[in-house]
């Protein structure tokens, strides 16, 4: 005896399961970790002079490739050593000397500018907004940027009390429009 599965046996599941891994089934105006996550991936963001951190191999790649100068041992400027930006790493939106082994930051950091892809890795927390259409999000976000010294994301830096802090996520603001939830601001 031959058995076999109906086309419209196996198509049932594989449209629940669909719908149920889009935004487009459910309820249009609820708002969760995933459709943060999606709404902030969905397109590259507008960054204005947002601090980001590096690891000490991504500072290290970024010298030998003229990305900026190479940090000088011994030599440093106030209570931090700086790498002076060059002109391939502006082109690829950095905008400030990179500094590192300043006290109290972890990592070496620098300010971007421009429009990046962000990474969500982690939601930390949701809360309602001003209004019932604006939602805060913290979360640990990454920008991605176009060269092999940055195989993994730059993470946009905290900000406390008007001070940035390494261990802080990111705020982010969403708002509700017709077309569904969307990024809008980082907020310090």
């Amino acid at each position: 005896m031959k058995f076999t599965i109906s086309s419209a046996l196996l198509a049932a599941p594989l449209a629940a399961m669909l719908c149920a891994l889009s935004t487009g089934c459910g309820d249009p105006n609820a708002f969760d970790e995933g459709v943060a996550k999606g709404a902030a991936q969905a397109q590259p963001f507008q960054l204005d002079s947002e601090q980001v951190n590096m690891n000490p191999t991504q500072l290290a790649c970024g010298a030998t490739n003229e990305l900026w100068e190479a940090p000088v041992v011994g030599v440093a400027v106030g209570d931090r050593t700086v790498s002076r930006l060059l002109d391939k790493g502006r082109n690829l939106n950095f905008t400030d000397d990179i500094s590192s082994d300043e006290l109290g930051h972890q990592w070496p950091y620098t300010q971007v500018r421009g429009k990046f892809p962000l990474q969500v890795d982690q939601v930390i927390s949701i809360r309602d907004g001003e209004d019932k259409d604006t939602k805060i999000v913290q979360a640990r976000v990454g920008i991605r940027v176009a060269d092999p010294c940055f195989d993994t994301p730059l993470y946009i830096v905290g900000v406390r009390k008007g001070q940035y802090h390494d261990d802080l996520p990111a705020t982010l603001q969403y708002e509700r429009s017709g077309d569904g939830w969307h990024l809008t601001k980082i907020v310090h």
